[in-house]
């Protein structure tokens, strides 16, 4: 009977060990896995924010194309970014597609920086497949020109680097924001114009009147209203002949705004404005010494001898 108690006792505390064990087996079985996961996920996790350190620094793509041979803008061209190089595992190679608008304008959503396949394909012209570098701050400009099929020429990309003055002035702020038409000098450059004018010849919406002269129009839009003309931040108003004021070399920027999409900085007119930033105004408050600075300062002189002559004679 003892003997039977004991066993009985022995198994019963037997038994009590094992239920004392099993919440903590359990607690062990759900903790393991628990520190498992955590160290599976941490390391993904690390892996993760390592392969998006690679992608670091994005940047806004925009530009425009353009006809090589007759400098006009090419409305509904096919355009492609492709990434190239290698991708972190499990990331999409970054890039993307858009068509051009009737400006033959056109804007990429922020890509990350690296080296890219630009492919341009348009009705008429030429494929045009070159390797690009997007690099630096946003905005990245290209300027592509493109060879009509019946002429023997090869299309090219011209990539423009920001430029100081206008950044200054919030060009490319405004540009992200793509409410106007923007062109920089080297567009500008490529166009090879005559005269600024010649370059509002091929944004759609935008005619010139001679009134009187042929050789230096004004500018309207449609329902024939004049915007502002507002050169280097002053509002000159809408009865200005752009070329009488400025020469295609030194202009650093145009922005061209309809309506209501005109900052209100610049001018309220209902028709909207051209905002024209040139080299003069970025030489004068940028350089100690400019061409414009010493011919004023040559004029100076020259009237204060000319008045001491005077005064002497």
């Amino acid at each position: 009977m003892g003997c039977s108690l004991g066993i009985l006792q022995g198994s019963g505390r037997a038994r009590a060990g094992r239920w004392l064990l099993s919440p903590l087996f359990a607690i062990v079985l759900v903790l393991l896995p628990a520190q498992a996961s955590l160290r599976v996920g941490t390391g993904w996790g690390h892996s993760a924010l390592s392969a998006q350190a690679r992608f670091q620094g994005e940047v806004v793509v925009v530009g425009g194309v353009y006809d090589r041979a007759q400098n006009v803008p090419v409305p509904q061209a096919w355009i492609q970014l492709a990434w190239v190089g290698e991708t972190p595992p499990g990331f999409d190679p970054p890039g993307g597609t858009t068509l051009t608008d009737t400006d033959g304008r056109f804007a990429f959503e922020a890509l990350p920086v690296g080296r890219y396949r630009l492919s341009v394909d348009a009705l008429g012209y030429r494929t045009l497949s070159e390797e690009v570098k997007i690099e630096g701050a946003s905005p990245f400009t290209l300027s592509v020109r493109l060879a009509p099929e019946a002429i023997e020429l090869e299309g090219i990309v011209v990539a423009s680097v920001r430029n100081p003055w206008l950044e200054e002035r919030g060009f490319y702020r405004r540009q992200l924001r793509g409410m106007g038409t923007t062109f920089t000098a080297d567009d500008i450059r490529d166009l090879r114009i005559h005269q600024v004018t010649d370059l509002f010849r091929m944004v759609s919406g935008v005619t010139l009147q001679g009134a009187g002269s042929p050789v230096s129009p004004f500018i309207s839009f449609r329902g024939g209203c004049r915007p502002d003309v507002v050169i280097d931040g002053t509002n000159f108003g809408p009865n200005v002949r752009i070329d009488d004021q400025v020469l295609p070399g030194d202009v650093q920027g145009i922005e061209i705004y309809r309506g209501a999409t005109t900052p209100g900085l610049f001018s309220f007119n209902s028709c909207g404005a051209v905002l024209i930033w040139t080299l003069g105004a970025a030489s004068r408050e940028g350089q100690p010494w400019s061409w414009w600075r010493a011919g004023f300062a040559g004029g100076v002189l020259l009237m204060g001898y000319l008045l001491a002559r005077f005064a002497v004679g």
